[in-house]
């Protein structure tokens, strides 16, 4: 799966959770301030923890399992297996980032409406108040540090309450909020969850400002008639403050709703650790060390002088070189004589360790390097324990590395049967061979192996298969 369906299945998960939250517990609650801060914090998590490693604070180190290492004096390329067919999740990604696109197109829309109001709206003074003066039959409302109204299409005694509403938006800095609900909106345009939640955050403002508005001393009465005169006018945007928002009804009743007890303040205390751990727990699966496979397959390296000409390494690889990362270019730009061993790293356990959904990952080793306080690091901090094999001269050797449980298994491979095309051969045989012939190589070992191969398969069994 690409790494960005994996960021929004993670995102719009905790969306949901953090939504049902906030319907089925909070919205009913008086505590319209605290409200805001739960929703705001639901948004930024939402957003911000899955580009986190919060697993890899608590993870203890762990061996890899899977581990091959292949020691190849006469380096050459690696070959991994190209993924063929319809790629669905190539598909998924395209069609996110179209509705992204239209989203975000209409929000510019959006924007440049409401520029053009501005700029067409004078400035003026109502009851010593600086506003913007708006045409027509508009519901008043404010944006960022700027109140927008009709002094015309009001009664002279609703103009105090509608501008002190205003004014508490503009204070209170509502404009961020709203912004922020919109943009998560166009990012997770797919999710019932952020249209929800996006609504909830309009509402609790509207909710928070009436509540401010009448600490004032202002009549409650006047002031719910006054909501319900003006519900006739246009709205201007979705992105604006409105006077008369579109949830008259809930903003009346909330009004007159008797305020939440104190001990439903501890709703806040448990929902919010809850959700956010849900959230975490649910996408930071744990994944068991796998234990080694009795058959991996391999690619052999061989032909020195032609190991320049021949690297054609594939994308889906991580590449490092003495702990550090490197690139593909880099890699195949080295020396071979240069080169003491080569790691392929591959498996579910590879993933996690490196929090990486690549195929595998190629690590290089150089001479006089090989007990380096890079390449120790590097192996400590990714729990990889290798055996170093001696090799002979010319000779290609390779050393399975695995795990089951807390046991450790090794096999050296120096002396393995060596099986080609279904013949026994010999090492010899075995590097005459070009590697454009190889179609694969299996590697055999321990008790697979000598099921498979009897006495003969006691050190581990090489068997390749040429293309035919």
């Amino acid at each position: 799966m690409p790494a960005l369906l994996l960021y929004l299945l993670k995102a719009n998960g905790a969306l949901v959770l953090f939504g049902l939250a906030y319907y089925v517990v909070l919205r009913r609650l008086t505590f319209y301030t605290l409200n805001r801060v739960f929703l705001l914090f639901a948004l930024l998590f939402s957003a911000a923890y899955p580009l986190l490693d919060i697993g890899q604070l608590f993870a203890r180190p762990q061996e890899l399992g899977a581990t091959l290492q292949l020691i190849a004096p006469d380096w050459q390329a690696l070959a991994v297996p190209t993924p063929t067919g319809f790629d669905y999740w190539q598909l998924l990604v395209r069609v996110y980032w179209v509705g992204m696109g239209l989203m975000t197109a209409r929000l510019l829309g959006q924007l440049a409406s409401l520029y053009r109001l501005h700029r067409t709206s004078p400035p003026a003074q109502v009851l010593g108040m600086r506003v913007r003066r708006l045409s027509g039959d508009l519901n008043p409302f404010s944006f960022g540090q700027t109140i927008y109204l009709n002094p015309e299409q009001h009664q002279p005694e609703e103009l105090p309450m509608i501008l002190q509403h205003e004014q508490v938006h503009v204070s209170q800095g509502h404009t961020l909020d709203v912004l922020l609900a919109q943009a998560q909106v166009v990012a997770f345009w797919f999710n019932p969850a952020a249209w929800l939640l996006k609504q909830a955050i309009q509402e609790n403002l509207e909710f928070v400002t009436d509540r401010k508005v009448l600490q004032t001393g202002l009549d409650s009465r006047a002031y719910q008639y006054s909501l319900v005169r003006l519900n006739g006018l246009a709205q201007s945007s979705s992105l604006v403050n409105n006077f008369n928002f579109l949830t008259l009804k809930n903003r009346i009743a909330m009004i007159n709703k008797k305020r939440s007890s104190a001990v439903h303040l501890l709703s806040y205390a448990l929902l919010l650790p809850l959700v956010a751990g849900l959230a975490i727990a649910c996408s930071q699966p744990q994944v068991e060390p796998r234990k080694p496979d009795s058959l991996t397959t391999v690619v052999i390296a061989s032909n020195q002088k032609d190991a320049r000409t021949q690297n054609h390494l594939p994308d889906n690889l991580l590449y490092f070189v003495d702990g550090q990362e490197v690139s593909k270019e880099k890699l195949t730009q080295m020396d071979p004589a240069q080169i003491a061993s080569m790691n392929v790293l591959k498996g579910e356990a590879f993933q996690k360790a490196f929090g990486s959904t690549a195929a595998g990952v190629v690590s290089v080793i150089t001479k006089g390097n090989e007990n380096s306080e890079s390449v120790l690091n590097f192996n400590q901090k990714y729990g990889i324990s290798l055996q170093p094999a001696a090799s002979k001269a010319g000779a290609t050797q390779v050393t399975i590395k695995g795990t089951a449980g807390d046991h450790s298994t090794d096999a050296s491979l120096a002396n393995s049967l060596i099986v080609i095309d279904g013949q026994e051969a010999t090492n010899e045989a075995l590097r005459a061979i070009s590697p454009e012939r190889i179609e694969s190589v299996k590697v055999y070992k321990g008790e697979a192996a000598e099921k498979e191969f009897g006495a003969k398969g006691k050190n581990g069994v090489i068997v390749v298969a040429t293309k035919k």
